[in-house]
């Protein structure tokens, strides 16, 4: 049995269940996710809720006293969050030899689960379709040559250690993506995605076409949804819109991401795990 425990946000959670369902899949055992993190009281993270339920994976939860005995396990201490290329050979080293392997960690690199890319690309789709009141914004997305733009705000601004961690990635970046995009797009047209979208439009502007989606339906991740639908992507250092631009299923797709992802110089070398290979950083 492989047990992973989730933890974060949307994107966290849905590279950790990638990861995981890779390593169950090799070793032909079940996968079972540990959500124990979404039931602590502790402070230090910002709150987060289980998401992966809205999706048609096929996966059981443990439930309270099978994680309570997961995380007491010895094997639960081990800490595999900031894995190489080189740490992800141990890692299947480690299963191999245990009764069951405990995955904790963050896996951000497609590396992880690439192998089985298919599957995962069917799996993080959604069990409900987008609410009707969306279908204007989805209708225009799908006659234009559409482009999502992310900005992430949110608790990169207001939680300290997250700004200090992440950064805001800055105005520029957008600017010259959009010059990059249109030198490769014709009549491109730009749907901005935040959450806090009235200080985008406040304080970001360009002479390109700009389809601020101020309406949101944070439960059921319309953003998310309408980003995937776009033809391309320019991302923010976010693994949600990391998310979306990878299960965007355009062929012809031009994912953009910022070359900063970190504001410190050892997380920032980790970018190159990150960011998919086809992808432009700017």
């Amino acid at each position: 049995m492989i047990v992973v425990k989730l933890k974060g946000g949307l994107g966290n959670q849905l590279f950790q269940y990638a990861a995981a369902k890779q390593i169950s899949i090799k070793f032909n055992t079940p996968l079972v996710l540990d959500l124990s993190f979404f039931e602590s009281k502790s402070q230090k993270h910002t709150s987060r809720i289980y998401e992966l339920d809205k999706f048609n994976i096929d996966t059981r939860v443990a439930d309270y006293n099978e994680s309570k005995k997961i995380n007491s396990s010895p094997l639960s201490k081990i800490r595999l969050n900031k894995l190489t290329d080189k740490n992800f050979w141990f890692k299947q080293y480690f299963i191999r030899l245990l009764p069951f392997g405990y995955v904790r960690g963050f896996w951000q690199s497609e590396k992880y689960f690439i192998e089985i890319k298919h599957l995962i690309s069917e799996s993080f789709t959604f069990k409900k379709p987008l609410d009707y009141s969306f279908s204007d914004l989805e209708k225009q997305i799908d006659i234009t040559n559409s482009v999502s733009i992310h900005f992430r705000r949110g608790d990169y601004v207001t939680n300290e250690k997250a700004n200090k961690h992440h950064g805001v990635t800055s105005l520029e970046y957008y600017t010259h993506a959009i010059e990059y995009i249109n030198q490769q797009v014709k009549d491109a047209v730009f749907f901005v995605f935040s959450d806090d979208i009235e200080w985008v439009k406040l304080n970001f502007s360009s002479q390109s076409p700009l389809v601020f989606v101020d309406k949101s339906d944070q439960t059921n991740h319309s953003d998310f949804r309408l980003m995937l639908q776009c033809k391309h992507n320019i991302i923010a250092n976010s693994t949600y819109s990391w998310w979306a631009a990878w299960l965007n299923k355009n062929a012809d797709k031009i994912v953009i991401a910022p070359q900063k992802w970190y504001n410190d110089s050892k997380n920032q070398q980790k970018l190159k795990d990150i960011i998919p290979y086809s992808w432009i950083l700017l």
